[in-house]
């Protein structure tokens, strides 16, 4: 599993063991800048906060900090996504958004590959969204998918003894800037993306958006001016084929 999706992240597949020996001074320092340590934050878990900041220990300290804090205020929706149980607001905002885990098509496949999670921005309606369900209610879905997805990477690392991130993959094919816009819905977005930084530590480090168009990748051009490298290091435009072949996942197990 390790070759899997190493063309988008360098981390991806690494051994832990090297990592942790790696960054064993760094792991020290944030541990002391924590105090006394809970039981969620382990070894693993610290090094995952730690490589999320870029090595910076104060931010990864900040950010385990505030996820202690985000444990108590969602700790009803983290509990059921533990237990694979639904929120009862789901069954409102399914229809909506075209967005979830991909699942591959066969068992082994799962096990092999990197878990998916895919959006299709034009086959969402994120107007209709907001119509149906309150900001609050979908900033608790999106944790609750988070969560569910982080269990599984987690999981993945211990087993296979490797650092194992999701990939997210954003389809823009269809995608409009007028209807797309709706306010209330990406402040969801923004809320749940800082919550999951401190509750999910490195789930992903890249946003891969495809079929972009001339236009949005135009704008995304102009508007990477502005912003932090930090952030730009998070999202990669792609065609198509360009993510097969720096996933390395076989076209046949996309959707």
């Amino acid at each position: 599993m390790s070759a899997y999706g190493a063309g988008l992240d360098s981390l991806t597949g690494r051994s832990l063991g090297d990592l942790l020996k790696e960054h064993e001074v760094a792991l020290g320092s944030l541990k002391n800048e924590l105090g006394a340590t809970e039981p969620y934050e382990d070894d693993i878990m610290l090094l995952r906060f730690l490589l999320q900041a870029g090595g910076d220990i104060a931010l990864a300290a900040q950010r385990a900090k505030e996820g202690r804090d985000l444990r108590i205020q969602y700790k009803d929706v983290i509990e059921k996504a533990l237990r694979n149980e639904h929120l009862p607001q789901e069954s409102r905002i399914r229809p909506f958004p075209c967005h979830g885990r991909w699942r591959y098509p066969s068992t082994e496949a799962e096990l092999q590959y990197p878990p998916i999670m895919i959006t299709r921005s034009g086959l969402s309606n994120g107007q209709k969204l907001m119509e149906a369900v309150t900001e609050q209610e979908l900033v608790e879905y999106f944790i609750w998918e988070r969560r569910r997805c982080f269990e599984e990477v987690v999981q993945r690392s211990q087993q296979t003894g490797q650092l194992i991130m999701m990939i997210s993959v954003n389809d823009l094919e269809g995608a409009s800037l007028i209807t797309g816009r709706e306010p209330k819905f990406f402040q969801a977005v923004k809320v749940s993306s800082e919550a999951g930084s401190c509750l999910c530590p490195l789930l992903t480090r890249k946003h891969v958006m495809v079929n972009a168009g001339i236009i949005i990748d135009a704008l995304f051009r102009i508007a990477s001016v502005f912003m932090p490298q930090r952030t730009l290091d998070k999202v990669a435009f792609m065609k198509c084929t360009e993510l097969l072949e720096a996933s390395g996942i076989p076209p046949d197990h996309f959707p």
